[in-house]
């Protein structure tokens, strides 16, 4: 029963390792795309002036 439970807790881990990682990628990926968003919004503003 025990070792199961280690197994278990084993398992957990490394999917929250993964998870982890995969948070980080995500975030740097939605700054990007906030920053992208951000630039064009202000070209376009810039344009409609014109």
């Amino acid at each position: 029963m025990n070792e199961k439970n280690c197994k278990i807790i084993d398992k957990l881990k490394e999917d929250n390792r993964h998870y982890a990682e995969f948070n980080k990628t995500n975030q740097q990926y939605w700054k990007g795309m906030t920053l992208i968003g951000l630039v064009g919004a202000a070209l376009l503003i810039l344009l409609m002036r014109l």
